[in-house]
């Protein structure tokens, strides 16, 4: 069995590659990945391969990104081909891959969950409704830019994997819900974002400028993580983020297909936690913003020296104190809306909330700030205030 298409002969130090492009549905077929496995005879940790396991919760994630309006994979997928399963026309600039008793000759050096992403995760067989999309009533193959390397032996091949993976730069999560505020359509992303930015320049916000911006600190009081009050927000929103945004999007677009079918925004019940759930579909951000911001005001109020921006021994100004409060906020929020009518709430009622309340300023600054503090905190919370 032989495989035919075109591509493009690169040479550099390392030796001669190919680069092609190929229907996700064509790489699934022609690549496997040489997964990273423990040799349990050894008495030393000894990896006979280069790649990590398959992580069918990352590939799932992707499963449901190729479906968004606006997927896409414009990086390349490694693949390591054998010299005695590769033939090389220069004239018709063609590669020819040649499998041997039908196994595959391609081994995925990086890019096994984006191959993944296209495939059903229990047979490896491709997809059609993720290999495949729609625009303007047409059915378009998901193409994806693939490399070649050709004859590496293992060691060179982890080097390269190792090289991928460890020498990019992360891009920081608060960079990128920044990014949101160029977007056009809604989202909870963007919501969640400027919610964010509001509560940072707002002279009366007790978040004024403490917030850390694109997870970079500027001023001496920004000890606030931009990215953890952005997911906070939008864990207030949505059950599942990128669906709703690409939702949006479409309706925005007029770009549903039979890949994705048409479809609004789901209500939620409030005991989801999704407390802004109704003030998002409505487009009413502003009640977001008003509830959060009186919320934390009777917070900053009820405890003056513990939110206090120099107070460096409280937890309740920090990301674990924040936490606990978004916690006990929710809580809040849905037990009023279960019982009432759809609005925002003053300082007022979240004061009464927080009044019985005897925690000291002494308690927050005798916590640590671990994780392990988010839980001990809200409990405290929990127990003392009246929800």
């Amino acid at each position: 069995m032989t495989v035919k298409f075109k591509a493009t002969q690169v040479i550099q130090p390392i030796g001669e590659f190919f680069i092609a492009k190929l229907s996700a549905e064509r790489l699934v077929k022609i690549s496997s990945s040489d997964v990273r496995e423990l040799d349990k005879e050894s008495e030393l940790e000894t990896y006979l391969g280069i790649q990590r396991p398959l992580n069918k919760a990352r590939a799932k994630e992707i499963q449901n990104y190729v479906k968004n309006y606006d997927a896409t994979f414009p990086s390349s997928i490694i693949l390591c081909v054998d010299h005695n399963n590769i033939k090389w026309c220069a004239e018709k600039e063609e590669v020819e891959l040649l499998f041997d008793n039908g196994n595959s000759p391609a081994k995925i050096i990086d890019g096994q969950h984006r191959v993944a992403g296209f495939m059903d995760l229990d047979s490896y067989q491709p997809v059609a409704n993720l290999c495949n999309f729609e625009k303007n009533g047409k059915t378009y193959p998901f193409e994806l830019i693939v490399t070649i390397l050709v004859g590496l032996d293992l060691p060179e091949q982890a080097n390269i994997f190792a090289t991928v993976n460890l020498k990019q730069t992360k891009v920081s999560k608060s960079l990128a819900y920044d990014l949101e505020a160029y977007t056009k359509t809604r989202s909870p992303q963007k919501t969640g974002h400027e919610i964010v930015i509001a509560l940072d320049k707002h002279k009366r916000s007790p978040f004024y400028e403490r917030i850390k911006r694109l997870g970079v600190k500027n001023g001496i009081h920004e000890s606030i993580s931009q990215a953890m009050l952005v997911e906070e927000i939008i864990n207030l929103i949505s059950l599942k983020p990128l669906e709703d945004r690409d939702i949006l999007l479409r309706i925005a677009k007029d770009s549903f297909s039979s890949f994705r079918s048409k479809k609004n925004l789901e209500p939620l019940p409030f005991s989801s936690g999704k407390v802004f759930r109704d003030f998002f579909i409505d487009n009413k951000d502003e009640k977001i913003l008003q509830s959060i911001l009186s919320f934390f005001l009777a917070v900053e109020q009820k405890w003056p020296l513990a939110w206090m921006v120099d107070n460096q021994n409280s937890v309740l100004n920090k990301t674990v104190g924040i936490k606990a409060l978004f916690r006990l906020f929710k809580d809040v929020m849905s037990n009023y809306l279960e019982a009432n009518s759809k609005k925002e709430l003053d300082v007022d009622f979240f004061s009464k909330k927080l009044l019985k309340a005897q925690i000291s300023t002494e308690y927050f600054e005798s916590l640590d700030a671990t994780s392990a503090t988010v839980g001990k905190v809200y409990n405290k919370l929990l127990d003392e205030c009246d929800l």
